[in-house]
């Protein structure tokens, strides 16, 4: 590919000259985003490049003019450079903006049966996220809250995430539908009637209005009370167990610790089997957030037999968010690991450890097709079929006639 790369040499004049080199650098560039990313456009220009080259070939083939073959270039260097920027853009989406979570866990209540897994559901959240680069409302999870504070605190994290890029709002412990609306049951809430529910309890839509009118990019709302009604034996009509299915306003997304209607288990764990796995998957570079909690329901789904599946609703989302940040390339992965020799020859690569980087830069979430991995290429599958806390690992074969190898592989 260097050849056609090298477009500039087709012009021969002093100003363009001094360009050249330059301009070999964009053509190299343009290059390896056609062969780091997927899609129609990036599939398109790798034609084009291989296309040009053949007309560079030997004599008795037909050559292009070197100055359209340079347009050619030009053309698809410019397309090439949009979708380069739009990369840019998404990776500082991810990477840069400003982060801020409020993470409630409640589990010492006062008038119904206590919850053995929120508070440490919530402190494992929370470290997760302050590790992620999220701001802390409250420097920490805040646990077994009450109304009065429960209130101040939705208004702080309404105030606080104004202008952040991202807002993220988790609530683990006892929550209620009532008449198809979802409360967040405080620790000292008391109700015996449907109409208490409005001065003992949090609402759920109050939290997604208050993400609403904070202009940010991004906001995610993290429901682990999909419970058992705590209240079933008192006169609050209209109450059933689990949570009921909100609609995601713009820029949203709503997770459930289960599906709409359904009980979520606390498990047998320190940690219930939700939050384990978002802790998890929200820690593993390179998946985007729809990434993220796919990987979380195939984890609880396996990890409960079937009995428990999380949930999801959005609204479109513009751009990519990685709570982890994206991957390197690998001609970036090569370069953190050439290493000068001690003869002061050239350096050279560790090839093990450009295996191991590769290893961990390639997690999918199902196996790739055939003919698709090269000889000895690694990937990671994280498609359930391995013990818990095990992915699968694939080598690439020979030739489609061989088949692959197959282990599993701790995850971390």
């Amino acid at each position: 590919m260097t050849e056609f790369c090298h477009c500039s040499k087709a012009l021969s004049t002093p100003i363009i000259d001094a360009a050249r080199e330059r301009m070999d650098e964009f053509g190299q560039a343009i290059w390896d985003v056609s062969t780091a990313k997927s899609g129609w456009l990036a599939e398109s220009m790798r034609m084009i490049f291989r296309f040009m080259a053949t007309l560079g070939g030997p004599r008795g083939t037909i050559r292009l003019v070197p100055i359209l073959r340079c347009a050619f270039v030009i053309i698809w260097g410019a397309l090439g450079f949009f979708e380069f920027s739009s990369i840019a853009i998404q990776t500082a989406f991810a990477a840069d903006g400003r982060r801020v979570a409020l993470v409630i866990g409640n589990s010492d209540y006062q008038h119904v049966g206590r919850l053995g897994n929120p508070g440490n559901d919530a402190r494992l959240i929370s470290q997760t996220l302050s590790h992620l680069g999220f701001t802390i409302i409250g420097g920490g999870a805040q646990l077994n809250v009450g109304k009065s504070n429960l209130d101040r605190l939705v208004q702080g994290f309404g105030q606080e995430i104004q202008r952040a890029d991202v807002a993220l709002f988790y609530y683990s412990g006892h929550g209620l539908q009532v008449q198809g609306e979802n409360w967040l049951v405080p620790v000292d809430a008391n109700p015996t009637r449907p109409q208490d529910l409005d001065f003992q309890m949090v609402s759920a839509d109050l939290v997604l209005k208050q993400m609403q009118g904070a202009g940010t990019r991004l906001n995610i709302l993290i429901l682990d009370a999909c419970r058992n009604n705590p209240f079933g034996s008192r006169n609050l009509r209209g109450a059933v167990g689990g949570l009921a299915q909100m609609t995601a306003p713009d820029g949203t997304i709503i997770s459930y610790a289960t599906q709409p209607g359904a009980v979520a288990q606390d498990g047998t764990g320190r940690d219930s089997p939700f939050t384990t796995a978002l802790a998890r998957s929200m820690q593993q570079p390179g998946l985007d957030i729809f990434q993220v909690f796919n990987q979380v329901g195939l984890g609880v789904k396996q990890d409960t037999e079937g009995a428990q599946e999380p949930w999801m609703a959005s609204s479109p989302i513009s751009g990519n968010f990685y709570f982890s940040g994206v991957l390197p390339s690998n001609q970036a992965i090569r370069a953190q690991i050439v290493a000068p020799t001690q003869t002061g020859d050239p350096p050279r690569t560790d090839d093990t450890a450009i295996q191991n980087l590769a290893l961990q830069r390639r997690m999918l979430d199902r196996e790739p097709p055939a003919g698709s991995l090269r000889n000895g290429e690694v990937v990671l599958v994280n498609d359930g079929s391995c013990p818990t806390g095990q992915v699968k690992q694939i080598t690439g074969a020979p030739n489609r006639n061989t088949k692959r190898k197959y282990q599993c592989v701790p995850m971390n």
